[in-house]
């Protein structure tokens, strides 16, 4: 069973979480937000917790009527449902928001939502980046800015996600 990407947390979904690491995150924040967890473990490795909206499992499982979702994809969900701006980012996707602060900051800049909220395609002169030297490019980022059309920015990461990585050898083992 394959994880769904999505741009927001849907109503109800599944999460694969693999790692004591991941399953510790999500226990922490179910246990803020959502009331009647049920906790079931088979083994060591393999947990479930659930609740009427909510399946958290470190299998490929899922209840029916939910969502599959990858650990990843749901931490990054949940950030982005934490943090809304204002002004010129009024509407703008936080993890699209975090992705343009990596930019600015890969360029010699702080880190400050507040300079495009200001001015939304603040310049590396004006404390953002050369928009056109990201992997992302220009036109991608007029339509996110300009337009408010987040699609091709989703796109273009994931196709930028399913390239093949270069073989790199591990010398450690040489």
């Amino acid at each position: 069973m394959e994880s769904q990407s999505v741009n927001k947390l849907p109503e109800k979904y599944s999460v694969i979480a693999y790692t004591d690491e991941q399953k510790n995150k999500l226990i922490c924040y179910l246990e803020e937000h959502v009331k009647n967890l049920v906790y079931e473990s088979d083994s060591d490795s393999v947990f479930h917790i659930r609740s009427s909206k909510y399946f958290a499992s470190s299998s490929n499982c899922k209840l029916d009527g939910h969502i599959l979702i990858s650990f990843e994809d749901w931490e990054r969900l949940v950030k982005a449902e934490k943090t809304t701006y204002k002004g010129q980012l009024e509407g703008v996707p936080n993890d699209i928001v975090e992705r343009m602060m990596d930019c600015q900051e890969e360029q010699g800049n702080n880190r400050d939502a507040s300079v495009f909220e200001k001015f939304g395609i603040s310049s590396d002169v004006e404390g953002g980046f050369y928009w056109f030297k990201t992997k992302e490019g220009q036109a991608i980022w007029e339509y996110v800015i300009r337009k408010k059309n987040f699609q091709p920015f989703y796109e273009f990461w994931e196709k930028e996600s399913k390239k093949e990585k270069p073989y790199s050898p591990n010398f450690e083992y040489i």
